[in-house]
């Protein structure tokens, strides 16, 4: 087959893309009003869209192109822009049904035409997604409002790039596609390194999710990354935060610890943050639950991870998440126990200590969760001071886990803790301690019945606003993946509360609703 024939049916290709394009787009091509097309009024919009992207983004995709209907960009959309023009690799994950992606293809058009970026890369899992990019980019370069003002000449249209050339400034303008299965090291145009790659989709829900297939990922980004131009070096990665393996949760968890390169950051948008709609002018929701309504996720694990960025283990059968509460003031009857299994990783990785915090009141007859700790701890008096943190009056009694050799080895720490301890306000609440502790050998998989039925019937309560805190929403993670101990390996916090509810149970306050225990006088509570 000649050169001519392969042309020709390449230019078929493509413009059968740009009609697909144009068929399934939710933004199309506009033209100028006759008022608006006098050269005084191209030649003053031309040079302040050239300035400023945002006068850009309504001159030339205006309410009248969104075939869904226009909704007003928000804080995020600003953030969003900023990020992509940020030197450096920036992990954006946000919420679906955002419009993190019309917005940033809008503005390589316009990084591209204003001369802000001279060659260009877009990247994904798979190509045709990268394909998708180029037919936006084209399809606007050769209808509406930007081939009126701007009058580009399509160099070069192939699947292995898109050239152009504008009347606005001298120089040929570049976009390529690249899939993350192949290496950018070595992509170059006359000599030229690219200045900006955008990564759309790496990461799906059909990905692989193997630690061999998450390192590569990050191999790719790395090697994209040092292969950019030093003047300017942007990876902007869109992503979603959609499985607890995944590169994007991955560098978030590093990120956190401290370890993540200065040079790479994740950024975290949810759909609902701190009782606000990400984007009020497409979804004004005034509630969480106004927010599901209006984004349609299919279940509580497609809202968790698609829609609010904390993937979530598939739901255990123990703790339906359907059933977790809140309460926001403690009944004055209420009195309770500490549980703690001891528990410490080194380096603050690996697994988690749970300390939970938990009372029954007579009068309501429910749990209250007062407070709970979910992390991991890297040093014995870190973990001791957080035990020491959670006790608050009414506490009658603290137990820890301790089968075998931990019992022993704890024991000994207790002892030191009151002499190690520099604050004097330690030392004296680590008298306290001391003092309260009893140590509990349970089996949690004989225990959790009762807990089971306590959480169905709605008896179990967690202090307002809980789940939105990082300790939080670990310790519910871990507790709606529960399916039994030893199911999984995140159990610490589903032990710690089926543990301190036995505890209460043998204590005869739950049916009785009357302490049946001798408290010794202790040392008095320290407020810390």
């Amino acid at each position: 087959m000649n050169q001519d024939v392969i042309s020709r049916k390449l230019q078929r290709n493509l413009e059968e893309w740009i009609e697909e394009f144009e068929r399934n787009s939710t933004v199309l091509a506009c033209p100028f009003s006759d008022k608006e097309k006098t050269p005084k009024a191209r030649k003053a919009r031309i040079e302040k869209a050239m300035s400023d992207f945002w006068f850009f983004d309504k001159t030339y995709f205006p309410p009248e192109a969104y075939s869904q209907g226009y909704s007003k960009p928000g804080k995020f959309h600003k953030e969003l822009v900023e990020l992509v023009q940020t030197p450096g690799v920036a992990n954006i994950a946000a919420s679906r049904k955002i419009g993190k992606t019309v917005t940033v293809r809008k503005l390589l058009v316009w990084l591209l035409l204003s001369g802000n970026v001279r060659f260009a890369i877009v990247a994904s899992e798979k190509l045709p997604t990268a394909y998708q990019w180029l037919r936006f980019v084209e399809y606007n370069l050769l209808r509406g409002r930007v081939a009126e003002d701007f009058k580009p000449e399509i160099v070069e249209s192939s699947k292995d790039a898109l050239i152009f050339k504008t009347n606005r400034r001298p120089g040929l303008k570049v976009l390529k596609p690249a899939s993350t299965g192949t290496s950018v090291r070595g992509q170059s145009e006359d000599m030229e390194r690219p200045e900006l790659v955008i990564v759309d989709d790496m990461e799906t829900s059909k990905s692989s999710f193997t630690r061999e297939s998450v390192q590569k990922r990050e191999l790719w980004v790395s090697e994209a990354f040092d292969s950019l131009d030093d003047n300017y070096q942007s990876l902007t990665i869109l992503s979603n935060n959609l499985d607890p393996r995944c590169l994007t949760n991955t560098w978030l968890k590093q990120q956190k610890q401290g370890i993540l390169s200065e040079h790479y950051r994740v950024h975290i948008f949810p759909a609902w943050s701190k009782g606000k709609s990400l984007w009020p002018g497409r979804y004004p929701a005034k509630s969480e639950a106004e927010m599901k309504a209006l984004l349609k996720p299919m279940n509580e694990n497609n809202w968790q991870s698609d829609f609010q960025q904390n993937p979530v283990p598939p739901d255990g059968f123990v703790f339906k998440r359907e059933y977790y509460k809140e309460f926001d003031k403690l009944p004055g009857d209420a009195q309770g126990i500490i549980y703690c299994d001891p528990n410490l990783a080194k380096k603050g990785k690996g697994d988690t200590a749970a300390i939970i915090s938990l009372f029954w009141s007579p009068s309501t007859q429910q749990y209250y969760v007062w407070n709970m700790r979910c992390r991991s701890f890297s040093k014995t008096a870190d973990l001791l001071i957080a035990v020491i943190q959670s006790y608050r009056p009414g506490i009658i009694l603290i137990g820890f886990d301790g089968w075998v050799n931990q019992e022993s080895h704890w024991t000994e720490h207790l002892n030191n803790f009151k002499f190690i301890a520099k604050d004097t306000r330690f030392q004296n609440a680590a008298s306290m301690l001391e003092s309260l502790v009893e140590w509990k050998r349970y089996k949690v998989n004989d225990l959790t019945f009762p807990a089971q039925m306590a959480w169905e019937q709605g008896k179990i309560n967690f202090p307002v606003g809980f789940s939105d805190t990082d300790e939080g929403q670990t310790a519910l993670a871990q507790i709606f993946a529960f399916a039994g101990k030893d199911a999984n390996n995140r159990d610490d916090a589903p032990d710690a509360l089926i543990c301190a509810i036995q505890m209460l149970t043998e204590l005869n306050m739950i049916y009785s609703g009357k302490l049946d225990y001798t408290v010794t006088k202790v040392k008095p509570y320290y407020q810390l």
